[in-house]
């Protein structure tokens, strides 16, 4: 009691209606956390019956108590679902707006792409209609003889020789622009040969400024015909001899050639030859369509000056774009071990390398081209000074290679030993040293040797081989069944079915070079063999040999 004789309010007793609010907010507070920590309890639990060997308490079949969604009544709880649901329904008409501003924009631009594909067709038919008007007119005969050259004044050959080549030009630029055709023209080449021909002391056409506007209007025509004029697959073949190009004019025509459809490049006896390298260099790596290039009697003094053009030719493989052909003749001068061994690190169609000088010490790198079984299917080696010993060597790699097909050996120092050498690497009297034979090299040049490995066909080349050794070495019938003694009877029928591949054009010549290493002599019946009988009864008289040597149990076995 406090001093008026009152209760204390410390001492005063809780109203009821208090404790029940504090005892309902308990409980639901211990609902609520029930239901929170009722899956991890069961976790526990269980995992602690099952480690004491007991069954777990199968909690579905407990019902948990009802709990009030007190979130669930309440007014901002309500509130901020409806606005969530109000912020869902505007984000899919936002994302409907995009797709049809998305799908009206990509219209837009198909229909500009169209409109732009649409112009440019119009301008380059614009272009290709357009009115265009050659103003070149040749250079007055005085204008030339009134010149004098280090050797003295010009002539009026030289005149004449000049203003041919500038006449020359002009119809190349007109038949480019119009896009004409002559009969020296393939269906997809469209052949340019522009050739200074003057005889005496002026062998080459000499630069003068007059001739600048001519090379600027075949430069442009080169570039307007690939652009306009020419047809799906069609190219140029274009070829300048005995034309002196100096560096104006290589400035000329470098872009022009770079970009055109150049099939065929010749440069014959073009000079100043060392300043060619880097001329080369730059067309054969930018231009993608040359798949030959000439270059005869254009000097090679030193590797320095084919560097330029093998990486060229490299950087082209590399990207897709090989060179089917390269004339190397008369170009080698000094340094040729060291310009061959360049040049076989090229990977080409194609090679020739006639009239360059070529000795056996220059050889080695030739000789290991075709050992390594390179992609050279043609090799030139022609008007140069190889001798029996080098014959030799070229026999031994041949051995080892199956891709080429042609090599050409004609106008070198050769003899007897040096084409029986080569003849052993294509031909054997013995039919198992026949098989280990090239079949597929034609080697060219000596007469013996033109018609062994006559077809393009390598199993046709060797079945006719096969054939000519069982004809050409028997003593009396038309095959040597000795040959055949221990070849199984199944395989007579294979036997008779490859005599449709022989190549019966080349069996005299075949039948004379086994002559020729076996050391025998013509006969009746090899006359008989090689042109009495033709195609259609050479199988059936092949089955009546084989019939005919057969005994009946062996037949039948």
């Amino acid at each position: 009691p406090d001093a008026d004789g009152g209760q204390s309010s410390q001492g005063a007793g809780i109203s009821p209606d208090v404790a029940a609010a504090a005892i309902s907010t308990a409980v639901s507070l211990l609902i609520r956390a029930c239901h929170f920590f009722r899956p991890r309890a069961e976790f526990f639990l269980g995992l602690l019956l099952e480690m004491q060997g007991k069954e777990s308490v199968d909690w579905q079949r407990i019902d948990p108590p009802e709990r009030d969604d007190v979130e669930a009544r309440l007014p901002g709880h309500r509130t901020l679902r409806s606005l969530e649901l109000k912020l869902q329904e505007q984000n899919n008409l936002h994302e409907m707006e995009m797709l049809k501003l998305k799908e009206a924009h990509k219209a837009e631009i198909e229909g500009l792409k169209a409109q732009g594909k649409e112009s440019a067709r119009e301008i380059r038919e614009l272009k290709k209609k357009g009115t265009w008007q050659l103003t070149l007119e040749k250079t007055p005969e005085g204008y030339w003889t009134d010149r004098e050259y280090s050797a003295g004044p010009y002539s009026e050959e030289y005149a004449d020789s000049m203003r041919n080549l500038q006449g020359d030009i002009k119809s190349a630029v007109v038949k480019l622009r119009e896009g004409g055709r002559d009969d020296l023209d393939d269906d997809d080449v469209l052949h340019i040969h522009l050739s200074f021909e003057c005889d005496g002391i002026y062998h080459h056409a000499h630069h003068d400024d007059v001739m600048i506007p001519y090379w600027r209007e075949l430069a442009n025509a080169l570039v307007h015909w690939s652009e306009f004029r020419a047809r799906k697959g069609d190219r140029v073949g274009l070829i300048l001899e005995y034309i002196v190009l100096p560096r104006k004019v290589r400035a000329i025509l470098r872009p022009a050639i770079a970009v055109s459809k150049i099939r065929e490049l010749g440069l014959y006896s073009v000079v100043p030859s060392h300043e060619l390298k880097d001329f080369l260099g730059d067309i054969m790596l930018t231009n993608k369509y040359i798949r030959r290039l000439d270059l005869p009697n254009v000097r090679i003094e030193s590797v320095e000056h084919i560097e330029p053009l093998t990486r060229a030719i490299k950087a082209r493989l590399a990207n897709g774009h090989h060179l089917d052909t390269l004339v190397l003749a008369s170009c080698i001068g000094g340094g040729k071990l060291d310009i061959l061994k360049e040049v076989s690190t090229c990977k080409i169609g194609s090679l020739f390398l006639d009239d360059n000088e070529i000795e056996t010490e220059c050889l080695a790198p030739i000789t290991e081209l075709i050992a390594s079984n390179s992609p050279l299917t043609r090799l030139g080696l022609c008007d140069n000074n190889l001798k029996d010993a080098d014959a030799s060597s070229i026999a031994d790699a041949l051995k080892t290679n199956t891709r080429l097909d042609m090599i050409y050996l004609d106008g070198n120092e050769l003899t007897e030993v040096g084409e029986l050498a080569l003849l052993k690497s294509t031909f054997d009297s013995d039919l198992n040293a026949c098989s280990a034979t090239n079949h597929i090299c034609h080697v060219d040049g000596k007469e013996s040797l033109c018609d062994v490995n006559y077809s393009l066909s390598s199993r046709r080349n060797r079945v006719s081989k096969y054939f000519t050794i069982l004809t050409a070495s028997s003593a009396e019938n038309f095959y040597n069944m000795d040959i055949l003694r221990n070849i199984p009877t199944p395989l007579m029928p294979r036997l008779l079915w490859m005599t449709r591949y022989c190549e019966w054009e080349c069996l005299p010549y075949l039948t004379d070079n086994y002559l020729e290493l076996s050391g025998g002599q013509r006969q009746d019946k090899h006359d008989a063999w090689d042109y009495d009988l033709n195609e259609d009864n050479r199988e059936l008289n092949c089955m009546f040999e084989f019939v005919r040597s057969w005994t009946a149990p062996s037949l039948f076995a």
